[in-house]
């Protein structure tokens, strides 16, 4: 039997979701990531991270270099109280794509245990660039005085890719701290290729 342990709390898979122990796995290995970005003294203060960019208002975009790929970081405000704007997403994360046009389909794959679930999205086609479409483990857990959140893509046989999506690897921390969301992404680059992308 599958099962994790991350902030004291234990998520064990039934014997009817056995087939996705390695991705529970992979959502604690980006837990545990999570945990060292967002621990790291210089992700509060961004040294050692180069500025990408931003909005007027206070958005700011950050990079960094890291041995397996480039991590980026953006701390934002998002209205609404931090228990009922994590929820929503977490369980009525298939509702997102009715209200929120950057996403063309949301879906719950599997419910794993209370604090683990696999979804899967896609966004729509830019210009010329091809609309992507992500399945990820997420996993959550309470931290301080908000939610600490890691997702990371994983590749599941009853989920073929499609040829109107590029099919995308990557790592989403989510961290809620009092008055702020931080995010890191640390991209990992594209799964697989199609005609017209």
């Amino acid at each position: 039997m599958t099962s994790v342990k991350l902030l004291g709390v234990d998520d064990v898979l039934c014997e009817a979701h056995v087939k996705y122990g390695p991705a529970l796995k992979k959502a604690e290995a980006a837990f545990n990531e999570a945990l060292d970005v967002f621990g790291d003294e210089d992700f509060e203060t961004k040294k050692g991270w180069k500025k990408e960019g931003g909005s007027p208002e206070h958005d700011i975009v950050y990079s960094k270099q890291i041995s397996n790929g480039k991590l980026f970081a953006l701390k934002g405000e998002i209205p609404g109280d931090s228990h009922t704007v994590f929820y929503d997403n977490w369980k009525d994360f298939e509702e997102i794509s009715k209200w929120n046009s950057n996403y063309v389909f949301t879906k719950k794959v599997v419910e794993l245990s209370e604090h683990a679930d696999i979804i899967h999205y896609g966004n729509g086609d830019m210009l010329i660039v091809k609309g992507r479409d992500f399945v990820c483990t997420r996993i959550h857990r309470k931290y301080g005085d908000g939610f600490l959140l890691a997702a990371c893509s994983v590749e599941l046989t009853d989920i073929p890719e499609t040829k109107s999506h590029v099919s995308v690897m990557a790592y989403c921390m989510l961290e809620r701290e009092p008055a702020h969301w931080s995010w890191a992404i640390h991209a990992e680059g594209i799964r697989s290729e199609c005609d017209g992308c």
